[in-house]
């Protein structure tokens, strides 16, 4: 930035990580405003505690500790997408929690349960966040679930109660009928509270 005739130059600060921006130049006179010619750019993605799956036969088998309500959040990467492949699930159920890739979109099974995204992409981070929330409405139990991609609620269901399970959860992998995962998974996180679309944009 300055005055006068010549050539200028400035800092862009305050960017996020593995976002696209579009730039432009611009100089004001007294007749008016001109603009340059607009570039874009994508900022790197900051990767913390990364899980790297190759798509042969490699996972992680953790603990399953699920509270009452809650939020599962974490980032994904895939390098290729293919139907089938789980990004986390239960060990021991075929009903139970799963994130899994099947007939060319996201689903999120819990129970008979099932949120649904389209737009995963290969090659590129998305931040996928899932909440769930247990009531009582005039003596039944009730379990309201969303998905949040990328900081925007995409989809939405609410069904009868559902026994949570007391098994393993397993990243990048399910046990019956999946597909080797070939992707990053990172900063995967469990909340023991159902987290808001703007509190989860926060810590992105």
């Amino acid at each position: 930035s300055g005055s006068g005739p010549g050539e200028f130059n400035s800092n862009i600060t305050s960017l996020q990580a593995d976002t696209f921006y579009y730039v432009r130049a611009y100089a004001t006179n007294s007749i008016g405003t001109g603009y340059g010619e607009e570039i874009q750019f994508a900022t790197p993605f900051n990767v913390r505690n990364m899980l790297d799956f190759d798509g042969n036969d490699d996972y992680v088998s953790v603990p399953l500790i699920l509270p009452a309500d809650g939020t599962i959040e974490f980032w994904v990467k895939p390098n290729y997408i293919n139907d089938g492949c789980a990004w986390f699930a239960e060990s021991t159920s075929d009903y139970g929690w799963r994130c899994a890739f099947v007939d060319n979109a996201l689903r999120i099974y819990f129970g008979n349960t099932v949120l649904l995204y389209n737009d995963i992409l290969e090659n590129k981070y998305q931040h996928i966040a899932i909440t769930w929330d247990q009531y009582t409405y005039f003596g039944t139990s009730y379990i309201s679930m969303q998905l949040i991609v990328n900081g925007n609620l995409v989809d939405s269901s609410v069904s009868d109660m559902y026994n949570f399970p007391d098994s393993t959860m397993l990243l990048g992998y399910y046990p019956t009928n999946s597909s080797e995962l070939d992707a990053q998974l990172d900063d995967f996180r469990i909340w023991d509270t159902v987290r808001t679309s703007t509190q989860i944009q926060e810590k992105m």
